[in-house]
C-alpha cells in the first residue's frame, strides 16, 4: 500500500504516511516486511531425539484385557 500512487496529485503515498493513517510504527512495518522476504526453517522438534519414534508408537498395538481392573 506503501506504494500506491495517489489519484489526485499522482504521487506516491510513502510508508510513513501509510503508517500513521493506520495507527503502526514504521518498524512493525519493517519487522512484517523482513518476516515475508526471509526464507523460513522447516520446524524441527527441539530437545533430545526420542528412542522411539512417533510413526513406530502409533504401529504398536496396545494390550487389551477382558478383566476388571482392581
Amino acid at each position: 500500500m506503501s506504494r500506491e500512487v495517489s489519484p489526485s496529485t499522482g504521487q506516491v503515498y510513502g510508508v510513513q504516511r501509510v503508517c500513521a493513517s493506520a495507527g503502526l510504527a514504521r518498524s512493525t512495518y519493517y519487522a512484517h516486511q523482513q518476516r515475508n522476504t526471509q526464507p523460513q526453517a522447516p520446524k524441527q522438534r527441539r530437545g533430545p531425539k526420542p528412542q522411539v519414534s512417533d510413526e513406530r508408537l502409533w504401529d504398536r498395538e496396545l494390550p487389551t484385557s477382558t478383566e476388571p481392573a482392581g
